[in-house]
Order: C-alpha cells, then structure tokens, then sequence
C-alpha cells in the first residue's frame, strides 16, 4: 500500500494536469523523488500501465 501511496503522489507531481508527456528517464526520477523503489523500473512501469495510472505513447514516453 505505501508503493502504491508513493506512486500517486508522484504521477499527481509529475502529471499535473493530466495532459503532459514525459520521457521514460523524466518518470524514473519523479518516482525516484517520491521514494519509489525504481530498483526494477520495468515492473513499477508496467504495473502504472496494468492499473490505468500511465498511458504508454510509444518510443518511452508517458502521460496519464
């Protein structure tokens, strides 16, 4: 439940108004900033994308 706390908290930081797109490296240190344990990075990523928390644009970009 905190990874969880600790990943809204970020994509609500990062993606402010829901419109934005950022760079796979720009997620990873807004995660990172949060207290994310980014240590496997893949599974943190997918598992916002599984959950509906990121939209995956192609090329590693985000937006939510």
């Amino acid at each position: 439940m905190v990874i969880e706390r600790a990943l809204a908290q970020a994509l609500t930081n990062i993606f402010r108004d829901g419109g934005e797109t950022y760079t796979r490296e720009e997620v990873r240190i807004a995660f990172e900033n949060e207290g994310v344990d980014v240590s496997d990075f893949d599974s943190v990523i997918d598992k916002c994308i599984e959950d509906g928390w990121l939209i995956d644009c192609g090329q590693n970009n985000y937006t939510r």
